[in-house]
């Protein structure tokens, strides 16, 4: 996580798709698959609807969360 101050309020960024200590949570929340395959790694969703193939596993672990946000905001 970042830390920056800007007029004495503290601002944090976080790199999803960099940094495992942000996106870990969130992949073992939703319960997302990661499996490498060569230089690929694939990343599911538990019922896996949503699938993402490319060369950085966080990201596409990070592509697939955001697909099922999608489709619960569709749903609802």
């Amino acid at each position: 996580v970042g830390v920056s101050h800007i007029d004495g309020i503290v601002y944090k960024s976080y790199d999803y798709c960099n940094n495992p200590a942000d996106a870990w949570p969130i992949v073992e929340q939703n319960r997302i698959g990661l499996s490498p395959a060569g230089d690929i790694w694939h990343a599911y969703s538990p019922n896996e609807d949503f699938v993402c193939s490319i060369n950085r596993a966080l990201r596409a672990a990070m592509i697939v969360f955001l697909m099922i946000q999608d489709a619960k905001h569709a749903n609802s």
